[in-house]
């Protein structure tokens, strides 16, 4: 089973959407592989990044990771490398990227919203760091967060799993657009067209 469902309308917007909330190896892979592709898809004008089912994504399997990291200190940093390979490739891919959220977004998924140039969010979206809740630090997404909401912001999410609503993520600069849930794929779609008929000189 695909980890991505891939479509593309007619005004060049290409809609990602994870097919599951939890990210594991290959749909980590598969991310980093789309992005790069679409980023150099002269079709692709636009990219939305959604999750399919109740949630946006609640990041990777910790417990997993952790039982894994066991010992196996090279495998740690493999999956970490990858990890950041894909955020680096969405952040750097030269099409606008919208992240699409809803329900929940947890650990590495916060890694994928702040990679992303735009977020559109539903007013029922709630986000948290929950690495240190299972004796972690959200390392690799840190970058992300500090440059999105700024170093005090990103040590009270990172250091506390401190969870906040749509509406706090849009005051810290987390999301920039908060909708209800019912419009929020029109929200998507309308701020992708538009950007995609805009040069990214213009948008940077």
């Amino acid at each position: 089973m695909r980890s991505l469902a891939v479509s593309r309308d007619a005004d060049g917007v290409v809609q990602v959407e994870m097919t599951r909330p939890l990210m594991d190896a290959p749909m980590i892979g598969e991310l980093a592989d789309t992005f790069e592709s679409l980023g150099d898809s002269p079709e692709a004008k636009a990219i939305v990044l959604s999750g399919q089912g109740a949630v946006f994504s609640t990041g990777v399997d910790l417990r997993r990771v952790m039982r894994a990291n066991q010992g196996r200190a090279e495998w740690s940093v493999a999956d970490a490398r990858a990890f950041a390979r894909m955020l680096w490739l969405i952040e750097s891919c030269p099409k606008p990227t919208i992240a699409r959220v809803h329900g929940v977004v947890a650990g590495g998924g916060i890694g994928l919203v702040c990679a992303c140039q735009f977020v559109v969010a539903s007013d029922d979206a709630s986000f948290a760091a929950i690495e240190t809740a299972f004796g972690d630090i959200p390392a690799v997404i840190r970058p992300y967060l500090v440059s999105t909401v700024g170093k005090q912001q990103a040590q009270r999410l990172a250091s506390s799993s401190t969870r906040v609503d749509a509406h706090q993520a849009r005051t810290i600069g987390l999301v920039q657009t908060v909708v209800p849930r019912s419009e929020l794929d029109a929200a998507a779609k309308a701020l992708a067209t538009f950007l995609g008929t805009v040069p990214m000189r213009q948008i940077i």
